[in-house]
């Protein structure tokens, strides 16, 4: 039967995305320009999605050296952190334009956009594909791309299908997704010969982790970050058993720093009360780039599946992270080989939930030992 749930998923998809091919030839059937004066990058998503893709977005610049580069992005709702957070002030993106869910929650909104957009005449457009995508949402995309007018599109591919996710989930040649975008530009001829993730970190930013960190007296001691928090509820190791890992390394007199955003305040409090002296609630004080600052100077962090952690791996901050089983093993491990993950695979496992009706059982078979024990690894790497 699993040979079998292969076989079909290997051959549906295969199927697709030739039809996609086929549809993306017909509306664009010219070559691609050699010297384009205007690009766009698409991609969509939030903090982990945008820092696995930065590497791709750099091999595209490095590419095109003289193309003026604009960033199309949108992490979702407006109070949620993406692009603009992140990437503003790069000097290796011309233009970043967010958009939001409610910009495009209607028809007369979505011709207004395409009408804007319109009046850029890109020459290329790259969409960095998604993970989990579905061939009505490409083809979407790709109509939306030749309705902007765009001389040249590319990106529309699908690498996983909803059904027997399960046995997608066993297959061993799965890709980190900082190479899975990598591998799909290299079919392109564009190469990255070292992969970077040149952060826009200000002598600002810089400047403002050195008073905190003074503040704090965080350099006299070696310092551990944790991340307790996480946008679904299914990917959050249970907190207490961060607080725990907080007790541990105080007893070696070291620090800890939790970060996060504004709403994960109560969960750092909830960290911080227990051990009293040596943990700072950093928690919704900090931006972006301040907290991939401080994560510089940390000898390790400590989290769940989170953006944060792809920060620390942009950085090559040592991670150590307790891993859900909701997703596909291997794909959003943070990219480096200095990391630890634990992740238990589970029968239910992926099951792509944002709340577990299972208590978090992938998660809970975690212990705190087994994270202890990989800190103790990572600070001998």
């Amino acid at each position: 039967m699993i040979a079998f749930q292969k076989r079909f998923v290997f051959i549906a998809l295969n199927f697709l995305n030739k039809i996609l091919d086929i549809i993306r030839f017909a509306f664009w059937p010219c070559s691609r320009s050699k010297i384009p004066e205007k690009i766009c990058i698409h991609r969509v998503g939030q903090i982990g999605d945008l820092v696995c893709a930065i590497p791709a977005m750099d091999a595209i610049r490095k590419t095109y050296p003289t193309a003026e580069i604009t960033l199309l992005s949108s992490p979702g709702a407006k109070e949620i952190p993406g692009a603009k957070e992140l990437l503003s002030g790069s000097e290796w993106i011309d233009h970043i334009w967010i958009y939001y869910s409610e910009d495009i929650n209607s028809f007369p909104k979505i011709i207004q956009f395409i009408k804007t957009l319109r009046q850029n005449n890109f020459d290329l457009w790259f969409q960095l594909p998604q993970n989990l995508t579905t061939f009505s949402k490409e083809l979407r995309n790709m109509l939306f791309a030749k309705f902007v007018g765009v001389r040249w599109a590319t990106g529309y591919h699908l690498s996983k299908m909803a059904i027997f996710p399960r046995t997608q989930a066993q297959n061993p040649k799965l890709q980190k997704e900082v190479l899975r975008q990598l591998a799909y530009l290299k079919k392109l001829n564009i190469i990255s010969n070292k992969i970077t993730f040149p952060l826009p970190i200000s002598e600002i930013d810089k400047t403002n982790v050195y008073h905190l960190m003074q503040q704090h007296h965080l350099q006299d001691s070696p310092v551990l970050a944790l991340v307790p928090g996480g946008k679904r509820p299914a990917n959050r190791w249970p907190v207490e058993r961060f607080a725990e890992i907080a007790k541990r390394w105080i007893s070696i007199k070291g620090k800890v720093v939790i970060l996060g955003g504004v709403g994960d305040d109560e969960l750092g409090e909830s960290i911080t009360q227990p051990c009293r002296n040596g943990v700072f609630n950093l928690c919704g004080k900090m931006n972006l780039l301040e907290s991939a600052e401080l994560l510089k100077h940390c000898k390790a962090l400590v989290t769940n599946d989170t953006g944060p952690m792809h920060l620390a791996a942009a950085v090559e901050t040592p991670c150590v992270v307790a891993f859900s089983a909701r997703d596909f093993p291997y794909r959003w491990y943070p990219w480096g080989q200095q990391h630890e993950v634990l992740r238990k695979d589970v029968p239910c496992s992926p099951c792509f939930l944002q709340e577990c009706p299972y208590e978090n059982r992938c998660l809970t078979e975690i212990t705190v030992d087994e994270i202890w024990l990989a800190v103790k690894r990572v600070m001998l790497v």
